[in-house]
């Protein structure tokens, strides 16, 4: 006869079964519950009475692909004092995106303080850049997620760059007596300016003012160094420092050095 199946009493199955070994039965995930019940019936057997319709079921089995979404998923933690906090003016993501083949991957999220970001199927190996609203980050510890939806990704060479309110320049005065200056001028010497940060890998940007002649500075590096020994005067002298990033300085000083 026609077996039906019933899947928490909707008919996923009405067929009769000539084979020993039958097809498998497709269940959408959308009819699945969280506790489900599973029917099983024959059809009668009509007018011939004598007869008996009947099935023996064994090795009933549900088979399900399961998502791992522990793979799917990866989170960052950075850290913003309250003064970085307090002048953030403009906030940039990059990062750079590795896959597999570009048809193998689908829709790439970024959360910040769970706030998307980012939302886009990005293209495998080009750098992918977003502005990002101030207000979605926070004093003290900030998290960075991502996470895709299909494929696998491989997220490197992250990078959040701040813009901060322009602040208070600063001035350091130093002189320089006859005798080094005589030195910086005949003796084959230079005047260098050292300025030491702290390692923190972070972009540093600023404009620098010695004497009156204007330079910059855009690095990552710990220690920014720089001749100076044409504009050095006799007598006072000074640096002014305009930071055009949150700057954490060790040390400045100026030095003669050989050529």
């Amino acid at each position: 006869g026609v077996l039906t199946i019933k899947l928490n009493g909707k008919t996923i199955y009405e067929n009769q079964v000539v084979n020993i070994n039958a097809d498998p039965v497709r269940i959408k995930k959308g009819w699945l519950e969280k506790e489900n019940t599973l029917e099983f019936s024959v059809s009668g057997v009509g007018w011939k009475f004598w007869k008996t319709n009947e099935y023996n079921l064994d090795n009933i089995k549900i088979v399900g692909d399961v998502t791992d979404a522990s793979r799917q998923k990866s989170q960052n933690v950075f850290t913003l004092t309250k003064e970085q906090y307090e002048n953030l003016e403009d906030a940039t993501l990059r990062f750079v995106p590795y896959c597999g083949r570009q048809t193998s991957v689908g829709l790439l999220s970024v959360e910040i303080n769970n706030r998307v970001a980012y939302s886009a199927v990005p293209v495998c190996e080009d750098l992918a850049k977003q502005k990002v609203p101030v207000s979605i980050f926070q004093s003290g510890d900030n998290y960075l997620v991502f996470q895709t939806e299909k494929g696998s990704y491989s997220i490197e060479q992250i990078k959040l760059e701040f813009d901060v309110k322009e602040t208070t320049s600063k001035l350091y005065y130093f002189e320089v007596n006859e005798s080094y200056y005589d030195k910086i001028q005949s003796s084959g010497k230079v005047a260098k300016l050292t300025i030491e940060f702290v390692d923190d890998s972070k972009n540093k940007k600023a404009d620098l003012s010695i004497n009156g002649h204007l330079t910059n500075l855009d690095q990552e590096d710990k220690e920014y160094t720089k001749i100076i020994d044409s504009w050095i005067e006799k007598g006072n002298n000074y640096i002014e420092i305009r930071p055009k990033s949150t700057l954490e300085m060790v040390e400045i000083r100026v030095e003669i050095a050989d050529r």
